[in-house]
Formats: C-alpha cells, structure tokens, sequence
C-alpha cells in the first residue's frame, strides 16, 4: 500500500459497506475518527510549482514593463517605480500571510515573488545612481535579506533560494579574490536557513518540497566543496575528500533506524556517495598524484593542510562507526579520505604516484566488491548495479591504457556486457522467487 492509509481507508470503506462488511453508520464513524484524507501530495506540488511560476511570470513581465521605456524616464521616476514593485510584492506576501497562511501555492509563490523583487530593485536602484556594486556584493544584499522571508512565510523554495544565492556568492567572490577564509563566509551565510530546513525535516521529511530543499542545499554544498577544494591548491584531495566523506556521513545520519531508503529520498547520503566515488576513480589515475604534496612553509597553505587533515579524520572517525555498525558497504567509500591521508604522508617521504594509482585501483575494487556483495545479500538490484558500475568503469579505464587491437577490445566489451546482464537477470529471478514463495 503506497497511498496515505486515510485515503486509502476512505476509498475503501465503500466497498466494505457494499458486501456486508460494515454497516453504513459504522462507515460514517470511521470517517469522522480518522478526518477527511489529506490532499495527493502530487496535486500540492504541482499548485505549489504553478504558483511559484506564476510569481515568476509576473515578476518578469513587471521587469520587462519597466524596460521598455526606462532609458526615457527620469531617476526620481525610476527609483519610484523600483519601490513600487518592492511594495507591490510585499503586499501580495502580506495578503498570503494574513489569508492564505494555509495555502502552500500562495506562501511560496509570494516568497519567490518578493524574493525576485528584492533582487531587481536593489538592482534597479544601483543602475539608476550609477552605484558602483559587484555582482558579489549584490548578491550578499539579496541573501540577507532574502533571509528574514524564510521565516516569515516559511517557504521552502525561499530557502532553496538562500542557498543558490550564497554558493552564487561564494564562486563570485573568489573570481575576483582567492582567499579561502570566503568559504567560511560561505558556510555562514548558509547556514542562515539551516533552522529552518531542521524544523521542516522533521514535521514534513517526507513532502516533496522538503526533498527539492535538500537536494538544492546538497548539490550547493558539493559545488561549494568543489570550488573551495580546487582554490585550496595542494591540499585538494584532502579537503575535498573530507568535505564529500562529511557530507556523506551526514546523509547516513539522518537515516530511520538505519535503514538506507530510495537514493533520491537521500540527498545528501546520495551527493556525499557520489562525490566520493568520482573522486575515489580519479585516485586510480597516475596524473592525480603528482608531486606536489612535499608541502611549503606558506602559513595559509599549512591551515588549511590541517583543516585537510582534520576533516579527513573525521570522516575517518565515522567510517570506524559504520564498521562497528556492520555497515560495510557504506564504510568501504570512506576508503578515499584514508587514500589522501595515505598520499600525504607517503608524500612527505617520497615521489609515489604510481604506489597510490595502484592503491586507488585496489580500494576502487574493494568498493565494488563490498557494494555487489550487499546487494547480492539484501537483494538490492540498485546496489549491485552501483557495484558493478565501478567495477566496469575502472576496467575500462584500465583497458584503454593497454594497446589492444579493436578486435580484442570489442570482444572484451562483449564478455563483460553479457555478465553484467547475466547477473543482473539472475538477480532479478531470484527476487521473483522470493516474492512468489
């Protein structure tokens, strides 16, 4: 039974009354028990999408107005019509406040809509003026102030909106200077609607807005790693490593007793695994461990070897957990932190790219392994596809570093193609018959 219970007892409480079952007082009593069934959750999400489209409509269409006479007009007049469009949108947020408070598909559309003309008026003013503004500055103006509405109209996609707005900041700012100590900035300025997401994780973990919040603020958080890694310069692996081995952790965290749901109900175990794999398969690669982990006396490069350091350990730390747990299969990917503390100490001592290639090469296999073996154990299709997913992709990775004819080539795709089927039918019977029996 997929469908909410109530629903699903209200549908069937006809028929019960038809064949005799229940009488029709004993029906009514039911009903009246258990409530009326909640709205399809599918119906709320296509109003809410709807509505947060139409704001957006009509925000952009009020803009496009503007534009078109608004070299013509004079700067009293235009600094009148950016208000206006600030007082338009706080009237619409303060009509779904004071009367739609229950409606999902007015709070967010009037969150988004005030949102966006935040934005354009702040804008709008700066052009009018000739205030010089980077687009770095605009956007910490739009995030703080973006913040307050979170919380006022509790809107979902609002928050989703500080976080796209504060990675946009991040990668802004260190275009114009690298200085690592924005990502802490970054972190903070995130960290504005982090309540909040706490709050609606736990009354609506299950809603589809509390998942496109989570998933927005996941892939924020990998793309911030991502750029704050690549600025970090030769501590890279370690602080990418922890960063996605933390994320991960995280989405483990955050499981019901244990138990690992559908990957896109996961977001951040999904993001964190994901970043952790792609990372652990361009370990395999000689290029990736070039001699440049001997260090340097530069103070900030030293911090941040440490941050590095620190941030591995601690996903370290959580592997050991999931050990003890017997979660093997979820620890093995914590393999790729343990290979850049590896790498750093080995380097300290001597060149070893080709030791940790094959290292990586190895862990990659270990990976897999321990994936096909969870999944052939808790029959889980996905987790051995994922399993041998890994394993193919560092053959073949493998394989094209070897000088083979075509011919040896395509007949060595055709072998591993017709196991990777084979096993993926075998599974799938056994399942059959499991089911059946």
């Amino acid at each position: 039974m997929t469908m909410h219970p109530v629903r699903w007892l209200h549908e069937e409480l006809p028929k019960l009354v038809q064949g005799g079952i229940l009488d029709p007082a004993a029906a009514d009593r039911l009903k009246q028990h258990y409530g009326p069934p909640p709205r399809s959750p599918w119906k709320t999400g296509a109003m809410v999408l709807l509505g947060t489209l139409g704001s957006m409509l009509l925000g952009g269409g009020i803009i496009l107005l503007f534009a078109h006479n608004w070299e013509a007009l004079t700067r009293p007049t235009k600094a009148a019509l950016a208000f206006a469009l600030l007082i338009m949108a706080q009237l619409f947020a303060g009509f779904a406040v004071l009367k739609k408070r229950d409606s999902a598909a007015w709070t967010e559309g009037a969150a988004v809509f005030l949102s966006g003309a935040v934005v354009a008026s702040i804008a709008l003013i700066a052009q009018t003026y000739q205030i010089v503004w980077e687009i770095d500055q605009i956007l910490l103006a739009w995030v703080l102030l973006m913040a307050p509405l979170v919380y006022a109209l509790l809107s979902r996609m609002t928050a989703a909106l500080v976080w796209v707005g504060s990675t946009w900041w991040l990668f802004a700012k260190m275009e114009i200077r690298d200085d690592l100590v924005y990502g802490l900035a970054y972190l903070a300025l995130a960290a504005l609607a982090v309540p909040f997401m706490v709050q609606q994780f736990r009354s609506h973990r299950d809603e589809g807005r509390t998942l496109l919040l989570n998933w927005t603020a996941g892939l924020a958080l990998a793309l911030g790693a991502i750029r704050i890694g690549v600025e970090s310069g030769d501590p890279w692996r370690l602080v990418l490593s922890g960063l996605f081995g933390l994320l991960f952790l995280f989405g483990v965290s955050l499981e019901i007793d244990g138990e690992s749901g559908a990957w896109w109900r996961a977001p951040f175990r999904s993001i964190g695994a994901i970043g952790l794999t792609v990372m652990l398969f361009l370990f395999t690669f000689r290029e990736m461990w070039g001699d440049d982990m001997g260090g340097t006396e530069t103070s900030d490069v030293l911090t941040v070897f440490l941050i590095g350091i620190a941030l591995c350990a601690l996903a370290l730390f959580g592997g050991y957990r999931l050990i003890r747990d017997q979660r093997y299969h979820q620890a093995a990917l914590l393999l790729t932190p343990a290979l850049a503390l590896i790498g750093l100490l080995a380097g300290r001592f001597t060149n070893t790219p080709s030791i940790m290639a094959v290292l990586a090469n190895l862990a990659v296999l270990a990976v897999g392994l321990t994936l096909c073996i969870h999944g052939f154990q808790h029959h889980k299709l996905g987790t051995v596809n994922g399993g041998l997913v890994l394993l193919l992709a560092v053959f073949l990775a493998r394989f094209m570093d070897i000088d083979l004819t075509f011919l040896v080539r395509g007949v060595a795709f055709m072998v591993v193609g017709a196991g990777f089927l084979a096993v993926n039918g075998w599974l799938y019977q056994r399942s059959r018959k499991e089911v059946a029996s």
